[in-house]
């Protein structure tokens, strides 16, 4: 009589591979929609992020665009008179303004007539200009806020250069209506390291 053992125990196994077979693409499928859920996470948080730092950059130079507008008004008749002592006194006080990094006075020439640092070494600040003369304000960020940063570690600020228009005092006799004409510029710098700090912090703790 014949030996069926073998030949009755092979159905079984059968249907255990096909079982163990779908359990491993119902796994494969299960992580693959989970890898799926974490890219597109990972991408809404990333674009997120990309979003708030944009925003984040334009408010802070906005912010320094207003602010140097202000200085400029307020500062205008010491421009156009090239008093420098008046000039540097203010400068002194502005950098002691929390968020100033630096601020510099020309004439329309470019030369400079009054800066301050509230740290020293701003490199889009030093003040040179074609040809190398030294002591004249360079302009490439005129009405451009710019934003830098001081090495890895370093502060990250935002550049920018506005023109000095003469106030009404200087220019009484200037037609009504007719844009008062430019006496210098001021270069200013506002620290938004903390400001940034704030956003690596968001995406460490996202």
């Amino acid at each position: 009589m014949a030996d069926t053992s073998n030949s009755l125990a092979r159905p079984p196994l059968a249907g255990g591979l096909r079982l163990h077979g779908l359990r491993s693409l119902q796994f494969k499928g299960s992580l693959l929609i989970v890898l799926l859920v974490l890219l597109v996470s990972l991408s809404m948080m990333a674009i997120s992020l990309y979003a708030t730092r944009e925003a984040l950059m334009e408010r802070e130079s906005q912010r320094a665009q207003e602010w140097a507008s202000s200085l400029a008004l307020s500062s205008a008749d010491e421009v156009a008179q090239r008093n420098r002592e008046a000039l540097q006194r203010a400068a002194n006080k502005i950098v002691q303004m929390q968020g100033v990094a630096s601020v510099v006075f020309a004439d329309l020439s470019g030369q400079v007539l009054a800066s301050a640092e509230a740290r020293a070494g701003l490199p889009s600040l030093v003040c040179t200009a074609e040809g190398g003369r030294k002591g004249r304000l360079t302009s490439e960020c005129l009405n451009n806020p710019q934003v830098h940063r001081m090495g890895p570690d370093g502060m990250t600020y935002v550049d920018v250069t506005v023109p000095v228009r003469s106030s009404s005092s200087v220019s009484s006799l200037r037609p009504a209506g007719s844009p008062a004409r430019i006496v210098g510029y001021l270069r200013f710098a506002t620290d938004i390291t903390e400001a940034r700090g704030r956003l690596v912090g968001m995406a460490w703790a996202s």
